[in-house]
């Protein structure tokens, strides 16, 4: 079965920025494993892109503190990260294909489906997801996903994602599984 892993939003302000917490660091390692032992030719990642002038008169602007905004440190991926992705890169090209997927909301509503239908993946398909916050931008991909591709098995890997709180974590992966998506790792 072929299948994909996306990495959601492992950049500096989710990890120890503005938005950061422990729990967040501590998956850094564990997501980094899983980038560079992937066994299949796709991975797509997001970024979490804002613009400081339109971000503070969205919905998340006005709820959420700024973060990711465009060519900070914030928004650049975890330095560990951007290695794992050179260190898949480099043992799977030219047979790999790796994607960066900017989005300025919590889901990629259009461009995420839109790569991954670019790739023709045979139905059924397997997408595999980590990555932060599990209760804002995992959880919001996960459904947008599952809408798009409802012959696909979705797969949240848990030990790979952390949220805003151990509770909200909890809370957006019992909301997953509701979903018909499939939670693996949850006791890690």
């Amino acid at each position: 079965m072929e299948k994909i892993l996306i990495v959601i939003d492992m950049q500096n302000d989710f990890i120890d920025g503005a938005l950061g917490n422990p729990a967040a660091q501590a998956i850094v390692p564990y997501v980094c494993e899983k980038i560079k032992n992937w066994d299949s030719k796709f991975i797509l990642y997001t970024f979490d892109c804002h613009h400081p002038f339109s971000y503070v008169m969205s919905a998340e602007g006005k709820s959420v503190p700024a973060h990711c905004m465009l060519d900070t440190k914030g928004y650049m991926l975890n330095d560990d990260i951007a290695e794992a992705f050179v260190d898949y890169t480099t043992a799977n090209i030219p047979h790999g294909v790796v994607c960066e997927i900017e989005k300025d909301t919590f889901g990629s509503l259009e461009e995420l489906p839109r790569q991954i239908e670019a790739l023709n993946l045979q139905n059924p398909f397997e997408i595999h997801i980590c990555g932060l916050c599990t209760d804002i931008c995992v959880i919001s991909n996960a459904l947008i996903l599952r809408a798009a591709f409802p012959m696909a098995n979705i797969i949240v890997d848990a030990a790979g994602c952390a949220g805003t709180s151990k509770d909200n974590h909890q809370a957006a992966l019992q909301v997953m599984k509701a979903n018909c998506i499939t939670v693996i790792n949850e006791g890690e």
